[in-house]
């Protein structure tokens, strides 16, 4: 009975080291596998670059592409902002001048005056439209029609 517990122990004792070196045989040769793809991954092939510059080349190109959008658009989100308030000091001085030159259009008609605050060029058309339609000139009680006469533009087409 003692000699069978001996040999029963050592069975399970041979089988419990054939299984730890058997695991170990594969272990140690997923490694050298892992360990060659990995090598390959980085190593490069003559004049072609390895896959790992390959994709950190790509990483870098995308980041790069993306930061460089980013600044424009911010640079150009500035730029706007500077157009934007640059129109409307402008504009400020174009109806500040618009004002100056003919009071009456600057406050009696507004969009008028807005209009002629982007194209200042129309006020002698304004002008000239604005007095047929006006009230008769000099204390002039003629409560004439204004004429039908073309009106006379600053520019021609």
């Amino acid at each position: 009975m003692e000699l069978t517990i001996i040999v029963t122990g050592l069975a399970v004792i041979l089988a419990n080291y054939l299984m730890v070196r058997t695991v170990f045989a594969k272990v140690s040769q997923e490694k050298e596998e892992l360990t060659a793809r990995l090598g390959a991954y980085f190593e490069t092939d003559g004049e072609q670059p390895s896959e790992f510059s390959n994709t950190v080349d790509i990483i870098t190109h995308r980041m790069g592409l993306k930061m460089a959008d980013s600044i424009k658009a911010t640079f150009l989100g500035i730029q706007s902002g500077e157009a934007r308030n640059m129109q409307k000091v402008t504009s400020a001085i174009e109806q500040d001048m618009l004002g100056q030159k003919s009071p009456i259009l600057a406050t009696a008609y507004p969009m008028l005056s807005r209009i002629l605050g982007k194209s200042p060029w129309l006020q002698p058309l304004a002008e000239q439209m604005l007095s047929r339609v006006g009230a008769p000139k000099n204390g002039d009680n003629d409560p004439t029609p204004p004429s039908n006469d073309p009106v006379q533009l600053p520019f021609s087409y």
